[in-house]
């Protein structure tokens, strides 16, 4: 490939050596991943709610507990609120890679398109 001062120099160059043209066809459109993105969420959430009723019904029971006892019971919940966010946070960084993908796609296709004319 030869360089040039403009993208579209290099991308004529790309053409005249004959490269093989990548159509839409040649993708997916990622259905998978965003089902087990948005499942991965969805259980990220249900986590989060879980543990603000857990520390709900804990704080509820105050005269059970002594102090030390109250804040040792609300443990467990705390550990699931992180490991939910953790998770939401997890399924949006996979989103955002399969949006990418995606949009990667559709400038390559816009691309193709300016120089087919």
């Amino acid at each position: 490939m030869v360089a040039a001062d403009s993208g579209q120099d290099v991308i004529r160059a790309d053409k005249k050596n004959h490269l093989p043209k990548v159509t839409a066809s040649h993708y997916a459109d990622y259905g998978t991943a965003r089902f087990v993105a948005s499942f991965l969420a969805f259980v990220g959430w249900l986590c989060v709610v879980i543990s603000l009723l857990w520390a709900l019904v804990t704080f509820s029971e105050v005269p059970r507990y002594g102090s030390g006892e109250k804040y040792m019971a609300l443990l467990p919940s705390l550990i699931l609120f992180i490991a939910g966010i953790v998770q939401v946070a997890g399924s949006q960084m996979m989103r955002a890679v399969v949006d990418t993908a995606t949009y990667t796609r559709n400038i390559l296709e816009n691309i193709e398109r300016r120089c087919d004319m």
